[in-house]
C-alpha cells in the first residue's frame, strides 16, 4: 500500500534531481557562452592587428 509520506518523499527526490540538472545545464551554458565570447574577441583582435600590419600605406608629399 502506498501512503502519502512515500509519495511526498518521492516528489521531493524528483524535485531535487530536477533542480540539480537545471543548475548543471545553466553552468554548462554559461561556460559555453564565455568560450564563444572569448573566441569572438580573439578573432576581432587578431583581425584588427592583421589589418593594421597589411594595410595600404600612402605617403603624401607637399610641393
Amino acid at each position: 500500500m502506498i501512503d502519502r509520506d512515500a509519495i511526498e518523499a518521492k516528489a521531493r527526490e524528483l524535485e531535487e534531481a530536477i533542480s540539480q540538472a537545471g543548475e548543471s545545464a545553466r553552468s554548462t551554458a554559461t561556460m559555453a557562452g564565455l568560450g564563444v565570447l572569448a573566441a569572438v574577441v580573439t578573432a576581432f583582435l587578431a583581425g584588427r592587428r592583421r589589418g593594421r600590419s597589411k594595410g595600404a600605406r600612402i605617403e603624401i608629399h607637399r610641393l
